[in-house]
């Protein structure tokens, strides 16, 4: 791996750490910090699609005060792919934290997202998370593990 790669795929891992902060504080504005403007999103929660950072920040504004504490999040089988002045990773994310309701959040997802390097910051373009689905009852399977 070149010295550039491997810096480009160091910068990387280090927004993905950040955000995993930003979103353990539930700190919105931190959060969004890291999409670019124009993001595209397909997330786990619907609609089938985001358009845009103020649209994606709606779904956060909704979700982060459903949680008591901090929301963790661990990255697991993590690869970053780096290009001219564009990345992609793909990895397990496992979601856990206490919900106001007093239940707990615990759920792995796949995920996949697509960086930009805009004047000279790392930006994500486009994420996506999801989950499989059980074919014979059309039900998301959040309970499954790596």
């Amino acid at each position: 791996m070149s010295a550039t790669k491997a810096n480009q795929e160091t910068e990387i891992r280090k927004l993905i750490d950040d955000w995993r902060e930003a979103m353990r504080r539930r700190d919105i504005d931190a959060i969004m910090s890291f999409y670019a403007p124009e993001i595209r999103l397909f997330d786990i929660m619907p609609p089938l699609e985001y358009k845009g950072r103020d649209e994606y920040r709606k779904i956060w504004e909704m979700c982060l005060p459903a949680f008591e504490g901090p929301i963790e999040c661990e990255v697991r089988d993590l690869s970053i792919t780096t290009g001219d002045g564009m990345a992609f990773s793909h990895g397990l994310y496992r979601f856990t934290g206490k919900m106001t309701d007093g239940k707990e959040m615990d759920m792995w997802a796949r995920g996949t997202v697509c960086y930009r390097k805009l004047d000279g910051k790392w930006v994500i373009t486009h994420d996506h998370h999801s989950v499989p689905i059980d074919m014979q009852t059309n039900q998301a399977l959040f309970n499954l593990k790596p």
